[in-house]
């Protein structure tokens, strides 16, 4: 089930499953796991072997949150978690 991704930006996204779909450095392609921290600039990823942390700036992220998936456009959310919602909210 898709969601309007505008309300995706006014969730938390910790413990959401997330693949990354776009990005500026190829490495970061394909990656994905559950969201296990989110700063200002960046969101960090548990995947199968590791974790790795991710910049928002210049990635789209495919995230599940409360069961819908939706992609989110990392340059719109260059914010921390409690600032973002109520910015976007």
């Amino acid at each position: 089930m898709k969601r309007n991704a505008a309300s995706a930006y006014q969730k938390e996204y910790i413990g959401s499953d997330v693949e990354i779909i776009k990005a500026t450095h190829d490495g970061y392609l394909k990656i994905h796991g559950k969201v296990i921290d989110e700063t200002k600039n960046t969101l960090t990823v548990k995947d199968n072997e590791s974790m790795k942390t991710i910049p928002k700036k210049g990635t789209v992220f495919r995230l599940t949150v409360d069961g819908c998936q939706t992609e989110i456009i990392g340059d719109r959310i260059l914010y921390n978690t409690e600032e973002r919602i109520k910015r976007l909210g």
